[in-house]
């Protein structure tokens, strides 16, 4: 566990998971079938665990990292992501 200052909370971001938006303590991450993993609270105590790619957890490693665009560098991209940029390309005309 953390200590009180260095709590840290992430929020479930994918879209068709039925805890989007919901938020949470993150115990720790882990890496499990090859997916990394965040293990959390809930408010009621209970642990939780999502694949890490499914919430805005981000820990500093390339995958987690933003290039200057704000877009995640590594294979599991977002669906809000992927979303704005189908936007974007319809915008300028490109599909």
């Amino acid at each position: 566990m953390f200590a009180d200052d260095q709590q840290q909370t992430i929020t479930v971001t994918h879209p068709f998971s039925p805890h989007c938006g919901q938020s949470y303590m993150l115990i720790k991450k882990m890496n499990k079938g090859g997916k990394d993993r965040v293990i959390c609270l809930d408010g009621d105590g209970n642990i939780q665990h999502f694949q890490a790619a499914w919430t805005n957890y981000q820990d500093g490693d390339s995958c987690g990292v933003a290039t200057e665009a704000g877009f995640p560098i590594c294979g599991d991209f977002r669906f809000e992501d992927l979303n704005m940029l189908a936007k974007l390309l319809c915008d300028l005309g490109g599909v």
